[in-house]
């Protein structure tokens, strides 16, 4: 409110609700700006016996942003296809290792588990509660402000709006540098996916 002149008016009012939402808006729009590495985490659940659907790991629950999923095959790590095509629906109901995932309400895992495996989820968490003046933002909080600021200074025509929209894009820029390193980038749908035992009567039907 001070950077907008209105510093004299208090924390109540017309004015102080309107800046509550401008800070709540900026929080929201820079956590899908991109997929920050300082909200990144990882959550292992168990996929048993003849099942193929898993809730969302806590972190990620109302969002659901799961950058990749993985399981331990033959003690080894690899990456689930991320998609569940139309013909994979035929061996669904015959139980072999995980392959695929598809985000649905619950992750379905392709196909139904033929062994207990742990399933490994990658994913960017979900905002903190940021709604009172005790709360503290998740993303950075001069990256946060600057939004804000630069949105209220364009909502009540100021002249400097444009020059914090500027620094506002710079901080950006830097930030997003800093959060990518040379492993950094998530690719989606690139992985491999291992050739499928055939179905041996007696053991797996």
């Amino acid at each position: 409110m001070a950077r907008c002149g209105m510093g004299a008016q208090g924390s109540s009012g017309t004015a102080q609700t309107l800046m509550d939402s401008f800070l709540a808006n900026a929080q929201s729009q820079l956590y899908w700006a991109q997929d920050w590495k300082h909200l990144q985490a990882y959550n292992d659940k168990s996929l048993g016996v003849g099942q193929n659907q898993l809730d969302y790991p806590d972190g990620c629950a109302l969002n659901r942003r799961v950058l990749r999923i993985e399981t331990v095959q033959n003690g080894q790590w690899r990456n689930l296809v991320d998609g569940i095509r139309t013909e994979d629906w035929s061996l669904m109901e015959t139980p072999s290792y995980p392959i695929r995932f598809e985000r649905l309400a619950q992750v379905l895992i392709y196909p139904k588990a033929n062994a207990v495996y742990t399933v490994r989820f990658w994913y960017v968490g979900d905002l903190a509660p940021f709604s009172a003046d005790g709360h503290r933002s998740s993303m950075d909080d001069d990256m946060v402000l600057l939004h804000a600021v630069s949105n209220a200074k364009a909502h009540y025509r100021h002249p400097d709006a444009q020059m914090y929209q500027g620094q506002l894009a710079a901080l950006m820029a830097k930030m997003r540098g800093d959060s990518f390193t040379t492993q950094g980038v998530v690719r989606r749908d690139t992985g491999i996916e291992q050739e499928r035992r055939p179905a041996v009567v007696g053991r797996d039907v």
